[in-house]
């Protein structure tokens, strides 16, 4: 077969000129709030989300600062790691190019939510796409969760560490001492969770205390609890602070039963551990089924037999936890009782007696007491009777 070549032809190519790509390149949110660090130095000045309050996010530069002609071709999404660490994807339905977001999610809290903003025009999607990583702050969000956290840990390691300080929260604090010990894992997690959504339930009881305790700053102001003196009445410089897990644990378990309280110095009768309030507290937070309230109004008598009666239901399993007046540990006679000066004191054991001094082992005061040396006149006219539990 014969094949024909035939003159070269000169072919003009012309070079196409591809579509300039255009989407969002950078977007940005106004108006966050501060808090912590969370970073172990209990600084401040970390900016964030709190819960419970819209935040505006716009686009701020398109790419090639070409923007779409119709605003309602910009989309926005929204992930985080929610429970589980499962990549969770918030489903945001506004469009263009500034949107509200309402943080209105508890599971938001303690996560860095990451927002997405791209461009869609009939049903295809633009390759530029723009990401913002957003912090929202854990519900406690003027406290360090890295501090806050080692404490906790410490505490569920240790629970003698557990310290009421300068509160009225002795009762509360026998309670969640003895939860602590006897089921220290559901104590641990249950708070850890409390700290950063500030809503938990343990056992049967619901902790949600006033919005007020959010808004505290761990620090040196007319609120916070510390000491500025000590027990000679000699001045401590710098003061002494309660310590973040035992404020967030005490105050925040306290106020979820009484929303009357906030957890500020100096706010003692609304933080009184009544009775009725061990009962509930036994009952629902810790988890009791049982419960017998052996309190009374009055005191003096010889209680050689009671205590022989409560060592005797110690070793037999049941939680006790005493009333007496402060006085005791003062080795003070008390003439009269005063109720602001009740305090609970966790029962350990190691009962004995001999003809001027009762022999015991408790826990308060962030420390354990053993075989404790105490007049026979001094427990008789400072001891109020103990609520039982298991």
């Amino acid at each position: 077969m014969a094949v024909e070549f035939g003159k070269w032809q000169k072919i003009e190519r012309k070079e196409l000129t591809p579509p300039i790509p255009f989407g969002v390149e950078k977007i940005e949110i106004l108006n966050l709030d501060e808090g912590s660090k969370n970073d172990g130095s209990g600084t401040f000045g970390n900016y964030g989300m709190i819960y419970g309050k819209s935040y505006k996010l716009r686009v701020s530069k398109f790419a090639h600062n070409i923007a779409p002609k119709n605003k309602n071709d910009i989309k926005w999404q929204a992930v985080y790691l929610g429970k589980g660490d499962i990549l969770t994807l918030v489903h945001i339905e506004k469009t263009g190019d500034e949107i509200v977001f309402n943080c209105d999610n508890l599971d938001y809290c303690g996560q860095t939510i990451s927002f997405y903003a791209f461009v869609r025009e009939s049903g295809k999607e633009q390759n530029n796409k723009a990401k913002l990583e957003v912090f929202c702050h854990n519900r406690f969000r003027w406290f360090d969760k890295k501090v806050f956290k080692r404490e906790l840990l410490d505490r569920k390691n240790s629970p003698e560490k557990l310290d009421q300080h300068n509160t009225s929260l002795c009762g509360t604090a026998a309670i969640i001492y003895q939860l602590a010990v006897n089921k220290n894992v559901l104590f641990y997690n249950s708070y850890l969770e409390f700290f950063r959504t500030g809503k938990v339930k343990i056992n049967n009881s619901l902790l949600s205390p006033n919005n007020e305790l959010f808004d505290m700053k761990p620090d040196v102001n007319f609120d916070y609890p510390y000491f500025d003196k000590d027990a000679k009445g000699n001045p401590i410089s710098p003061p002494d602070l309660m310590s973040s897990a035992d404020w967030i644990i005490l105050a925040g378990t306290r106020s979820s039963d009484n929303l009357s309280y906030t957890g500020k110095k100096g706010e003692d009768w609304d933080a009184i551990n009544w009775p009725s309030y061990m009962k509930k507290a036994s009952v629902n937070l810790y988890g009791a089924s049982v419960f017998n309230d052996k309190t009374s109004i009055i005191t003096g008598f010889n209680y050689l037999e009671d205590l022989k009666e409560i060592d005797l239901f110690y070793k037999n399993g049941w939680n006790i936890v005493l009333l007496i007046d402060s006085d005791m540990l003062s080795d003070k006679i008390s003439i009269l009782g005063c109720l602001t000066q009740y305090h609970w004191i966790v029962y350990e054991g190691g009962f004995s007696y001999d003809k001027t001094h009762f022999y015991l082992s408790y826990w308060c005061w962030h420390r354990k007491y053993k075989n404790k040396k105490i007049r026979r006149s001094v427990f008789n006219t400072n001891f109020y009777g103990y609520v039982m539990y298991k």
